[in-house]
């Protein structure tokens, strides 16, 4: 039983999001975040962070509300087809937060982010995390 957790961003704001994006520094950057939950229960989300900006932040849902404490249905199939699967399918939620790039350019920052869930009946949990590059340039 485990988490799926993607994590892509968008520097630009022309909705698309990438696994690479370049910004300036201090730029603003758009992360959308996606958990897949291959559990065959449903499960709550119990923990959020962005691990390299080392704060809390909050990601919203589409609805506008905090990802922590949302409950994501069982997973659709995709479980079997192995780790890394993100499809799209009725196991997942996404939500986005925006946070600025780093003041230094140079090599890429690679944004990790890390959520945790819980299935609340059992107790049972997993952590899933991903990253993103971000790469800092001078105007």
């Amino acid at each position: 039983q485990r988490i799926e957790v993607g994590v892509r961003a968008d520097t630009d704001g022309d909705g698309s999001f990438t696994n690479d994006e370049t910004t300036t520094p201090g730029g603003n950057v758009t992360y959308r975040v996606t958990f897949d939950n291959d559990f065959p229960v449903p499960v709550t989300v119990t923990n959020f962070e962005d691990v390299f900006n080392g704060t809390s932040v909050t990601c919203l849902t589409a609805g506008g509300g905090d990802i922590v404490g949302i409950v994501i249905p069982p997973d659709d199939g995709d479980a079997a087809a192995g780790p890394d699967i993100l499809d799209g399918g009725a196991d997942e939620i996404q939500c986005t937060y925006d946070f600025p790039a780093s003041d230094e350019p140079g090599d890429p920052h690679e944004i990790i982010v890390r959520g945790t869930v819980e299935d609340t009946a059992s107790g049972a949990s997993a952590v899933g995390q991903d990253g993103v590059n971000i790469f800092v340039v001078l105007p």
